[in-house]
């Protein structure tokens, strides 16, 4: 389950359930969105002012997510081990498009991290 809390309040803002559990969560957009990697394989975003999904990405073994700052990419790793190596090793999606940005491959070991710092995608 993924919970949310006010930091200022101590106040639950809103909580999202899911197979597996929550994984590697992200806030983009001024903290209005959230985004988890769910172990059953969806990736969700969660408009907090709304308390409503507002995007589902399906992916084979999400492990962690990050927002970019105006929250319009989604950055997804995987945790693919050896027999998958010719699986990527996560992918960038464009929220607005709806659609794949660009996929993140040869890495030389698990891809674990990600984010956006000022703006720019780390590993």
């Amino acid at each position: 389950m993924l919970k949310v809390w006010d930091s200022s309040t101590g106040r639950l803002v809103s909580s999202l359930s899911g197979e597996g559990g929550a994984w590697g969560p992200s806030f983009g957009a001024h903290d209005s969105l959230v985004a988890a990697a769910w172990r059953g394989g969806d990736v969700r975003v969660l408009d907090l002012s709304t308390d409503r999904v507002v995007s589902t990405v399906r992916m084979r073994r999400p492990n962690d997510t990050s927002l970019s700052p105006d929250g319009t990419l989604l950055a997804i790793a995987t945790d693919f081990t050896a027999e998958d190596l010719k699986e990527q090793d996560g992918v960038v999606f464009d929220l607005r498009a709806r659609e794949e940005a660009f996929l993140l491959t040869e890495r030389a070991q698990l891809l674990q991290h990600l984010e956006f710092p000022g703006g720019v995608l780390e590993s």
